[in-house]
């Protein structure tokens, strides 16, 4: 283990020739960690921050006491809600009555509690065009509470990871808003051997066929996704997963924003238990959502969901202000895979880096390679 400063430096053996393919260089090249997507160097641990984070332990406490109180609530409409009915089935009538006030209402107390005593948000009126034509929503992933956002602004399904499914009280709500539950296994090995086959695996297919399905049936809820797959700082977009777009529907954009001026609640390579203390001793967070028109794609988009999804990216990137990034989810596997994390103080960046830029370039190789093919 080494600790870092925010731009560590890698000697470059190798980068993408002309040809495509992966050429000799002896020039070095530096990872640049603040230019990331997953490593968040702008809220450090100052001595301001760590007295307010001593000063607000018992306001975290208390949070934290009043977040369980309100998951058991919500625990137990939605047990109420979901007797004596399968999973598959939707809710009707004084069931989805039930579920969805209680789960709006618990979605905002929660939120009140993490202190986000206000939420803008502006073009609610899209929901019901997106409910008649059957469009996806996506939206920008950008931490743990976008669920409590996307709660708040319409009863809604999200699609997680199937581990999501068997959470205490999380799996249950989940199964109340009737998520659709997906096995996700992102490695290099994976977009290795999907590079050479040029083609969606079964599963994949599988779960946005499930996706497509539900969609289309008007006794469920909308359903959200985030297409990036993972949050990240909230700075930029990641590249564009096809999922929520190969099936030609509309898609419905919303927008999340999270203002900061000392804590950036975005999700990152930052420690989990330390990220979730900081974010209860903030004295007050920020958030806006802004719902888009629905977008309707072109017979084009229609049969080129790459060429979907990438529009649909750059159109919330210039509502949001911020770039879009060559960057997923096999870039975060890599960094992962060498437990590259930012430390505790909020400044330094920690793992093993040797030769860190090189590998994440022949990850960017491997997948042009799989556009290409």
């Amino acid at each position: 283990m080494v600790t870092c400063a925010p731009r560590i430096s890698a000697c470059r053996t190798s980068t993408e020739s002309d040809a495509g393919e992966l050429a000799p260089l002896d020039a070095p090249l530096a990872y640049d960690a603040q230019a990331s997507s997953f490593v968040e160097l702008d809220s450090p641990l100052t001595w301001t921050e760590r007295i307010k984070l001593f000063l607000m332990l018992p306001v975290a406490i208390l949070r934290l006491t009043m977040l369980i109180l309100i998951g058991v609530v919500a625990y137990v409409f939605c047990r109420l809600a979901m007797l004596g009915i399968r999973d598959e089935e939707p809710l009707l009538s004084w069931r989805k009555a039930l579920a969805k006030n209680c789960i709006r209402l618990c979605a905002r107390s929660a939120l009140f509690t993490l202190g986000f005593w206000r939420i803008r948000i502006s073009g609610r009126e899209h929901l019901a065009e997106a409910k008649r034509l059957h469009a996806v929503v996506v939206i920008n992933h950008v931490t743990y509470i976008d669920g409590f956002l996307m709660e708040y602004l319409a009863f809604s399904s999200g699609v997680a990871k199937a581990s999501v499914a068997t959470i205490p009280v999380v799996g249950t709500v989940c199964r109340a808003l009737r998520f659709i539950f997906v096995e996700r296994r992102t490695s290099l090995g994976t977009l290795d051997a999907a590079s050479r086959t040029g083609s969606v695996g079964s599963q994949s297919m599988g779960n946005i066929q499930r996706i497509v399905h539900r969609a289309k049936q008007p006794e469920f809820p909308l359903v959200w996704m985030a297409p990036e797959g993972t949050t990240s700082s909230g700075k930029q977009l990641l590249r564009f997963k096809p999922g929520a777009f190969v099936s030609g529907n509309p898609v419905l954009p919303v927008l999340l924003k999270f203002p900061y001026t000392n804590f950036n609640v975005a999700y990152t390579n930052y420690p989990t238990l330390l990220h979730l203390l900081r974010f209860l001793t903030q004295v007050a967070c920020y958030a806006s959502m802004t719902v888009l028109p629905v977008y309707m794609p072109t017979d084009l988009e229609k049969e080129r969901p790459a060429v979907y999804a990438e529009n649909v990216r750059q159109k919330m990137a210039k509502v949001l202000g911020v770039p879009t990034v060559d960057e997923g989810l096999e870039e975060l596997a890599v960094l992962d895979k060498y437990k590259v994390h930012v430390a505790w103080d909020g400044r330094t960046v920690k793992g093993s880096t040797e030769n860190l830029s090189i590998l994440l370039e022949q990850v960017k190789h491997i997948r042009r390679e799989k556009e290409n093919n």
